[in-house]
C-alpha cells in the first residue's frame, strides 16, 4: 500500500508517517521542504504550491503515481513522468 501526505512534518502528521512505514507502507510527504525533519524510509517530494512549475511538476508526478496504483503495480515513482 502506498500513501501520501500533503506536508508530513507536523506532529500529527510525522507520527501518521511514521505508523505507516512501522506497517510496512510506502509512504510519500509532498511539502516545501522548509523543515529539516526528515522521516527516515519516507519519499520526500518537494513543492512549492506559490512557484507554478513546482506544481505542473508535481502535478504529473501525483498522476504518474495514481496511474500506477491503479494499474496495481509496485514500486516508487521514480524518473520523469510521462
Amino acid at each position: 500500500m502506498r500513501v501520501l501526505f500533503i506536508g508530513g512534518n507536523g506532529n500529527i502528521s510525522a507520527a501518521c508517517s511514521r505508523l505507516c512505514l512501522e506497517t510496512g507502507t510506502e509512504v510519500f510527504l509532498l511539502n516545501r521542504g522548509r523543515r529539516d525533519m526528515p522521516i527516515r524510509g519516507a519519499h520526500n517530494l518537494v513543492a512549492d504550491i506559490n512557484d507554478p512549475d513546482q506544481v505542473r511538476t508535481m502535478d504529473r508526478y501525483i498522476a504518474a503515481w495514481r496511474k500506477a496504483c491503479s494499474a496495481g503495480r509496485q514500486g516508487g515513482v521514480g524518473g520523469e513522468p510521462s
